[in-house]
């Protein structure tokens, strides 16, 4: 007979379902939230002990182990199976079991998430509002319980309205800075300052807190360093090195014009942060990658945003598209939503909703002016991308730099509302964009990528052998040069560091071709290039770019860079480099040289020999020879009449056999026409010359015997011979053939 524990407990699962209505149901089914979304059963079992049971004992007994006790909770204890199979079919025994009170299966519980901010809804970046195509799917990371927690933001701006409702409540004072008036207040000074507000709203403004707006990472602490755009090196520097042992991502939504100095100062506190900060790991540098693309201007020539340790951000408008203003570069890793498109979403309401400045000073656009919805450019997709990253460290502090780019690179979205135009596979098979890198960032899949990431192996770095080329890049195909990477690595950072002497580079296009036959644009001509505000090319002609495009492609093999001067200005590529970055590696050999060609060469390719009788040999002509890259001796064979010697006084032969020594030859053959031979009578025929591989070649050679009436006629490779009756003996012969060559140019001269 079945227990009367047993049927008991079968019962009490069954009353939930025996006495509820339909309708209640229903209704629980309806509203997921604290309900169970998706009942996925764990491999766990809660079980009540009774007083003199022990957990071991008890676990053992049915096939499981003790993990732990439930919290404070008296005699409650959690015992683990193989997995959840084996826990479903141990949960009746369990019941049965005479030393435990309750046995309870433990089910995964998913929870939506659902915040009380009122402008929520209007923030169609977090998730998709309004026609929007695109959105970063905060909530994916939020459900998962991630919301920046621990994590510490700084905001590098014109100033921050820390004393506003949605940011007083993650703001430290401690950690923030005013570089321009060198005090801790990092407020605004002047209704001007309004752009660091809006910026800190899209990384961290307080969520969930019935105000406002809703932050990427609205639980993350948030401070802010107040920098004049055109403070000098040492003040940038130690804007971005301020409190680098404490803060975890650094947002910077500004930047210098093209091809600026980035400064000394400036470069090693970027270096110092990713070295050393964050214990080791390296604090997290996001960069806005430029509203420059009514101009044709690149990122590349942004000092900030060809670093390896910096995240150079794009914009995606809303319906999927490139934004009108976000700029190209092979160094921009990722991309953000940002506000217009040229799909006519200008205006208010094609932007980001945000906070703002505090009554009438800001951008405004609502109604409750404290946030606006005219806020956007790469200055507002920046902030989005630091708020990702610090959403990832939350799921996973342990994360070095490096490994937050690998996980933005896996994990954003490049298909899913994403406008499909200008996509391309690199040779490792990721897709990516020359404005949208590798895609829009997807906050829930890099927090799930986050929480089971391994961290990269050891950075490895190659660099090649420097090109000195010397050479103009002037015309319209350019000069193309190449370097061979001999370190098989899988790629992360390509730097390409050129010298070149060009009075203008704004009129450059720039190409680098991976040994995958991955392109990647460096530079590109344009024409509104000194509108920009800063200089036309770079101090002392030097640059680095940097490109991403290759990411987990091979490095080893051949790299192709191209330089073609669309301004037609003209210069020369004095020498470049690369620096390949990444993982792994192995010895990759050069191919070898391509075999070389063998060639013979035989100068002049014609000869008139003149006999004085028929009896006396004619005098004697020379002519030389030459060959490169043989691998065989050069044969030597003359027509009738005709003799050969390797020295002016003999032997005289029919043929010969010129040694070739270390693969070339360079010597003279001589010659002369013996009428004995003939009978004499005249010859002519050619001498020809073969080696293996090598074209033959031939020297045209016309013997007569004085008087004779001349050699036949015999046709040469450019014209007739003279046939005349020249006289020549001992030395004359080479005055008469040295008349007959100058007669047969002067024939050949065009008429005036």
């Amino acid at each position: 007979m079945t227990p009367p524990r047993l049927l008991i407990a079968l019962f009490t699962l069954l009353v939930p379902f025996l006495f509820t209505s339909p309708a209640a149901l229903a209704e629980a089914e309806r509203d997921p939230v604290e309900s169970v979304v998706q009942p996925d059963l764990l491999p766990t079992v809660a079980v009540l002990l009774a007083p003199d049971a022990e957990a071991e004992s008890v676990a053992a007994a049915h096939g499981a182990l003790p993990r732990h006790a439930v919290g404070t909770l008296a005699g409650w204890w959690l015992i683990e199976f193989p997995d959840a199979a084996a826990a479903a079919d141990a949960l009746p025994g369990l019941i049965a079991d005479r030393r435990v009170e309750q046995a309870h299966a433990q089910f995964r519980r998913l929870f939506q998430y659902r915040v009380n901010d009122p402008l929520f809804g209007s923030q169609w970046h977090l998730k998709k509002a309004g026609g929007a195509n695109v959105d970063i799917n905060a909530e994916g990371a939020w459900n998962a319980g991630i919301t920046g927690t621990g994590v510490r933001l700084m905001i590098c701006d014109d100033s921050l309205e820390h004393t506003h409702p949605d940011i007083a409540g993650n703001y430290d004072a401690a950690n923030s800075y005013d570089y321009s008036d060198n005090d801790s207040n990092p407020a605004p000074a002047s209704t001007n300052e309004q752009h660091g507000t809006p910026v800190a709203g899209m990384a961290a403004a307080r969520g969930d807190n019935g105000v406002g707006v809703t932050g990427v990472a609205y639980t993350a602490t948030l401070s802010a360093i107040r920098l004049d755009a055109n403070f000098p090196d040492a003040a940038v520097a130690s804007a971005l090195s301020h409190a680098q042992s404490s803060i975890d991502v650094y947002s910077n939504s500004w930047g210098p014009p093209g091809w600026s100095d980035l400064g000394t100062l400036t470069r090693q506190a970027l270096e110092q942060g990713i070295a050393n900060g964050r214990g080791g790991k390296g604090c997290i540098y996001v960069w806005a990658s430029g509203n420059g693309r009514y101009w044709d201007d690149n990122a590349n020539n942004d000092p900030f945003q060809t670093l390896p340790g910096t995240i150079s951000v794009a914009s995606i408008a809303r319906d999927g598209a490139v934004a009108d203003h976000s700029e190209k570069g092979a160094c921009i890793l990722v991309a953000a939503p940002a506000g217009v498109s040229s799909g006519g979403m200008s205006g208010a309401g094609g932007n980001i909703v945000t906070t703002d400045r505090t009554g009438s000073a800001g951008y405004n656009g609502l109604t409750d002016q404290d946030y606006t919805n005219a806020f956007g450019g790469t200055s507002a997709s920046c902030p989005t991308v630091a708020g990702v990253c610090a959403l990832i460290l939350q799921a996973n502090p342990n994360l070095t730099w490096r490994d937050v780019q690998h996980i933005l690179v896996r994990s954003a979205n490049s298909t899913n509302g994403v406008n499909n135009n200008g996509w391309v596979q690199n040779g490792a098979g990721r897709r990516v964009h020359p404005t949208l890198g590798f895609g829009c960032v997807d906050a829930g899949a890099a927090v799930a990528l986050a929480q089971g990431w391994s961290n990269v192996g050891t950075r490895v770095t190659e660099t090649t052998a420097t090109d000195n080329a010397g050479v103009g890049v002037g015309g319209i195909t350019g000069v193309t040069r190449s370097l061979w990477c001999s370190n098989d690595l899988d790629l992360e950072h390509v730097e390409i560091e050129v010298q070149l002497a060009h009075s203008n580079w704004w009129g450059l296009e720039i190409t680098l071709t991976s040994p995958s036959g991955t392109v990647s644009k460096l530079a590109e001509p344009s024409v509104y290039g000194s509108m920009m505000g800063g200089p036309l090319s770079p101090t002392g002609g030097a640059w680095t770019f940097m490109t991403v495009r290759n990411w987990d492609e091979k490095a080893g093999g051949n790299w192709t860079l191209n330089i073609r001067d669309a301004g037609g200005t003209g210069g020369t590529l004095t020498n470049w480099r690369m620096k390949l970055h990444g993982t792994g590696g192995a010895f990759v050999p050069p191919p070898p040289p391509p075999t070389p060609t063998p060639a013979i060469t035989v100068n002049p390719t014609q000869l008139s020999l003149i006999a004085p009788d028929s009896t006396t040999p004619s005098a004697v002509a020379s002519y030389s020879v030459s060959g490169v890259n043989l691998t065989a001796d050069v044969s030597v064979s003359a027509p009738s009449g005709i003799e050969l010697a390797e020295a002016a006084g003999g032997p005289w032969q029919a043929a010969l056999n010129l040694a070739q020594a270390g693969g070339n030859i360079s010597t003279t053959v001589y010659v002369r026409f013996n009428p004995l031979l003939t009978g004499g009578a005249n010859a002519t025929g050619q001498v020809l010359h073969t080696s293996a591989g090598a074209a033959d070649r031939t020297v045209q050679v016309n013997g007569a015997v004085a008087g004779s009436g001349g050699g036949g006629g015999g046709r040469s490779g450019s014209g007739r011979s003279s046939g005349g009756g020249c006289v020549a003996t001992g030395g004359g012969g080479a005055f008469c053939l040295a008349l007959l060559i100058l007669w047969t140019r002067r024939r050949r001269q065009p008429r005036s």
